[in-house]
C-alpha cells in the first residue's frame, strides 16, 4: 500500500522515466556486454566457452531468483527492493569494470545478477501501483521502448567504447548511470507500508526452484559441448524435472508458498504468459540465426549486417507507446492478435530468404518483427499486471519476467539445434557457425529449418491470442 506522505501523484511521469530508464540501463548493458565478450576473450586470454560464462552466470543467477525476490516485494515493499537491487547492480558493475581476471569478473556478474533479479522483478510492480489499469498501457508501452532501445543502442555503443576507449568503460558507464538512478530512486519512488506480519519465507521452495532452474539452463548449456544425448545431460534434466515437479507439491502444500499455483488457475494470466514466453522465443531465436545469413549467405560484412538489424529497432519507437495507448482505449486482444498477424508475415518472408533476395525483402521482414514486438511486449505486460491484486503484484511481475527470459536463452538454444542438426544432417559435421567453406545449400537448408518453426510458433501464438478473447474477464 502507497503511504499518504510519498509525493508519487505529483510524480508519476518522473517514477516512469526511473524505472524506463533502469531497465534502459540493465538492456545496454546486456548490449554492451555481448558485443564486447570477443575482445574480453583476448584481453583475459580464455577461451570462448570460458567467456561465455560472463553472460549465463548472471542470466543463471537472473532466472534463479525472480520469483523470490517478486515474493520478498510483496511483503517488504517494491521500492526497497529496486533501490537495494540498484545498489547490488550499481557496484558489482564498477567491480566488474576492474576485474583483472576471468574469475573475479564472472564472480562479479553473479553478484550483479542478483541485482538484476531485484530490479527486474518489482519494476513492472511498482508501474502498475503507480498508474491505474486504463493507463497502465501506455506505461508499459515507455517501458518496453526503453528495454528495446537499451538492447539495440548497447550493441553499437559498447563497440564503440570497446574499439576506442577498453571493455572496462562498458561497466563503468552503467555505474554512474546507476548511480544517477539511485538517488532519483530513493527521492521519487513511492513510499510503501511494510507489513507488520511476520514473513514465514518459503525457504524450501526457493532452494527448490533455484535448483531446478539453475540445472536446467547447465544442461542446456553444456549439451552442445557433450552431446544431447548424453548421460550427463540426461541426469540433469531429470533432476531439473523432478526438482520442478517438487516444487509444485510443496507449493501446493505449504502454508505461504513462494508462488501461489492457484493463480495459473486464471487462464487469462496463463495464456499470457505462455505467449510471452513464446514470442520472445521466436523473437531471440530469429535475431540469433538472421546475422549467420547476412554475412555467410549475403556476404554483408559484420558492421552492414549489424546496421541492417539495427535500423528496423527504430519502429519500436512509434510502436511501443502507441500500442500501450491504443489497448488502453479499445481494449488489449484485437491488438495483441494484429502483432501476432505481422510477427507471422516477418517469419514467412523469411523463409523465402535466398542468395538472390533483394536487401528490401530483409529489411521489411525486420521491420515487421520489430514491429510485431513493439505492440506485443506492453500490451501483454499490460494484461498480465492487470491480473494480479495488489498483494501478488511482485510475484506475478516475477513470474512474468522469468517466462519471458526462459524464452530468450530458449529461443536461441532451440534455433541453434535447430539450425545446426538440419547442417549435421546434410553429411557436415562439427560445423562452427562461421565456416564460409560450407555448401551454400546446406547452410539454406538450415536456415529454412530455422524459420519454418519461428513460422509454425508464430501461427501457435496466434491461435493463443484469439483464445484469450473467451477468457477475458473484461471482454473487450
Amino acid at each position: 500500500m502507497i503511504l499518504n506522505n510519498s509525493p508519487f501523484k505529483k510524480n508519476s511521469n518522473m517514477i516512469l522515466f526511473i524505472i524506463s530508464t533502469s531497465l534502459f540501463m540493465w538492456s545496454l548493458s546486456a548490449g554492451m556486454v555481448n558485443i564486447a565478450l570477443p575482445t574480453m576473450s583476448q584481453f583475459l586470454d580464455v577461451s570462448v566457452s570460458t567467456i561465455s560464462w560472463v553472460v549465463l552466470a548472471h542470466l543463471l543467477f537472473l532466472l534463479s531468483f525472480l520469483l523470490i525476490f517478486g515474493k520478498i516485494g510483496d511483503h517488504l515493499g517494491y521500492k526497497n527492493i529496486f533501490v537495494v537491487g540498484l545498489i547490488i547492480f550499481s557496484f558489482s558493475s564498477y567491480y566488474s569494470g576492474l576485474s583483472l581476471n576471468i574469475v573475479s569478473l564472472i564472480g562479479y556478474r553473479i553478484i550483479q545478477g542478483i541485482g538484476s533479479a531485484m530490479i527486474l522483478s518489482v519494476a513492472p510492480a511498482i508501474i502498475s501501483t503507480v498508474f491505474k489499469a486504463g493507463k497502465r498501457g501506455k506505461a508499459f508501452g515507455y517501458i518496453s521502448l526503453a528495454t528495446a532501445g537499451g538492447l539495440a543502442f548497447g550493441n553499437w555503443f559498447g563497440g564503440f567504447l570497446t574499439e576506442y576507449f577498453s571493455w572496462h568503460y562498458i561497466f563503468f558507464i552503467v555505474f554512474f548511470m546507476g548511480l544517477i538512478l539511485l538517488f532519483l530512486s530513493i527521492v521519487y519512488l513511492p513510499e510503501e507500508e511494510v507489513k507488520k506480519s511476520k514473513f514465514d519465507f518459503d525457504y524450501v521452495g526457493a532452494v527448490l526452484i533455484i535448483s531446478s532452474i539453475m540445472l536446467f539452463l547447465l544442461a542446456i548449456n553444456f549439451s552442445n559441448t557433450v552431446g544431447w544425448c548424453s548421460l550427463a545431460i540426461f541426469l540433469l534434466f531429470l533432476i531439473a524435472i523432478v526438482c520442478s515437479i517438487l516444487f509444485c507439491l510443496w507449493e501446493l502444500r505449504t502454508t505461504n508458498p513462494l508462488v501461489d499455483i492457484s493463480i495459473l488457475k486464471n487462464y487469462y494470466l496463463t495464456l499470457s504468459l505462455t505467449g510471452a514466453f513464446l514470442i520472445n522465443l521466436v523473437l531471440s531465436g530469429t535475431i540469433f540465426i538472421i546475422p549467420f545469413f547476412l554475412q555467410l549467405v549475403k556476404g554483408y560484412s559484420s558492421g552492414f549486417a549489424g546496421f541492417i538489424i539495427f535500423a528496423p529497432t527504430a519502429l519500436v519507437v512509434v510502436a511501443s507507446p502507441l500500442a500501450g495507448h491504443l489497448s488502453d482505449l479499445f481494449g488489449s486482444n484485437m491488438v495483441k492478435i494484429s502483432s501476432t498477424i505481422l510477427l507471422i508475415a516477418s517469419s514467412i518472408l523469411l523463409m523465402l530468404l535466398n542468395p538472390t533476395i533483394g536487401i528490401l525483402v530483409i529489411v521489411t521482414a525486420l521491420a515487421l518483427r520489430a514491429l510485431s514486438q513493439g505492440i506485443f511486449t506492453p500490451v501483454n505486460t499490460k494484461t498480465i499486471m492487470n491480473q494480479s491484486i495488489d498483494e501478488s503484484m511482485g510475484i506475478v511481475s516475477s513470474l512474468m519476467n522469468l517466462f519471458r527470459y526462459l524464452g530468450l536463452v530458449m529461443g536461441v538454444v532451440i534455433f541453434q539445434a535447430i539450425f545446426q542438426g538440419t547442417i549435421a544432417a546434410n553429411g557436415i559435421s562439427n560445423m562452427g557457425a562461421f565456416q564460409v567453406s560450407a555448401p551454400q545449400n546446406v547452410l539454406l537448408s538450415g536456415f529454412y529449418s530455422s524459420f519454418f518453426l519461428a513460422t509454425i510458433l508464430s501461427i501457435l501464438i496466434f491461435v493463443l491470442a484469439v483464445i484469450e478473447i473467451r477468457f477475458d474477464p473484461d471482454k473487450f
